[in-house]
């Protein structure tokens, strides 16, 4: 089995000043306790004024007989 992959986490956003070229701010986000190791990020969401993060992970490296799963979790 095997352990200890885990992606950085990052939000990014693109600010779209009128007749300047975009900007990209980047900003980490912590790894959500008891994740698992395979840890991407799909999206943050925001519903009501709260963000979301949404996750696909799992056990082992991708790619390989095991269940997979997806999760959500407040970014508070």
């Amino acid at each position: 089995m095997y352990k200890g992959v885990k992606h950085d986490i990052f939000k990014w956003v693109v600010y779209f000043d009128n007749d300047r070229l975009p900007r990209i701010s980047i900003f980490d986000i912590e790894q959500p306790d008891n994740s698992k190791n395979i840890c991407d990020p799909t999206s943050i969401i925001e519903i009501n004024n709260k963000k979301y993060l949404v996750t696909a992970e799992s056990d082992d490296a991708w790619f390989t007989e095991q269940d997979y799963i997806t999760n959500i979790y407040e970014i508070i």
